[in-house]
């Protein structure tokens, strides 16, 4: 406890006896630190500065995005003095991720589980008699499930129906 006042002033003589007020700090104020774990930097280090607290960052390894708080401290919901400093554990981003398995997909389907993992596409074509194929994933590279750092491009072979092969025993002239 801290005196923050008191009257008669400082310095000031009195009569022995005479009461002299004063005032005691309970210390600063307390609030409750918000949960901002899973949040990106930007919004968690803002909702933190408008409940009263500084923020600071340290950037982690982590499987999580990159730019989401993975930690706090103090942690969410307990109390600290406001004004007082909020540490926010960053991720970095993954280092490697597993390349989904798009095989059987449309194109589009295909490219937009990629892209989602982080990944880039290379779009290929391949013709096929096969009539059901058609428009879907037949071949990827690299393989489903092979870890590979993000922004890697992933090669998609797409079949394209080009039309029912000739009766087995018939000879096309040219």
């Amino acid at each position: 406890d801290t005196v923050v006042a008191q009257d008669p002033a400082p310095g000031k003589k009195i009569e022995t006896g005479k009461e002299v007020r004063i005032n005691i700090s309970k210390g600063p104020q307390q609030v409750f630190v918000p949960p901002v774990q899973g949040l990106l930097y930007e919004d968690a280090a803002a909702q933190l500065q408008q409940a009263g607290f500084a923020v600071a960052r340290v950037d982690e390894d982590s499987t999580e995005q990159k730019g989401v708080v993975i930690g706090q401290n103090p942690r969410s919901n307990s109390a600290a003095a406001k004004g007082s400093k909020v540490t926010l554990s960053v991720s970095k981003g993954p280092t490697a991720v597993g390349v989904p398995d798009v095989f059987g997909l449309d194109q589009a389907s295909a490219t937009s589980e990629l892209e989602g993992a982080g990944l880039k596409v290379r779009v290929r074509d391949r013709g096929t008699d096969d009539e059901a194929a058609d428009g879907t994933v037949v071949e990827q590279r690299p393989a489903s499930g092979t870890q590979v750092r993000p922004g890697t491009t992933v090669t998609i072979v797409i079949a394209r129906f080009t039309g029912a092969p000739p009766p087995a025993g018939t000879t096309t002239t040219p």
